[in-house]
């Protein structure tokens, strides 16, 4: 093994390893109910990782595909603007863009 690092602790982690990703939970809740610090799981992933292990420490795609549906329009649905004037702005769905671009030019101290 590299520089000092015992067998004992590497299938300790490796041992770690499988049970996180049987567990199906993410990196942070596993390490909380582990009591297991997230950088020391990080550290040691790269660690694996860099010695070949890199079967043992695959996890599945960061990004998942997702399908964007349009929204229902809700009357009570709004926006806070807080402009650099320190005004804010609540801004309902449906309001008029160029009366908004002519609100904020006002309060921002720019002609409309």
């Amino acid at each position: 093994m590299a520089r000092g690092i015992d067998a004992a602790k590497h299938e300790r982690w490796r041992q770690i390893f499988r049970e996180w990703q049987a567990s199906g939970r993410s990196v942070r809740v596993f390490c909380d109910q582990q009591k297991i610090s997230e950088s020391k799981f990080w550290w040691w992933r790269r660690r694996l990782a860099v010695e070949g292990e890199t079967a043992l420490v695959k996890s599945d795609p960061a990004f998942l595909p997702v399908t964007i549906i349009e929204p229902m329009a809700s009357a009570s649905a709004a926006i806070d603007i807080r402009l650099t004037s320190g005004h804010r702005v609540r801004v309902r769905a449906g309001c008029d863009r160029r009366l908004l671009a002519d609100v904020v030019a006002m309060l921002e101290g720019r002609a409309c």
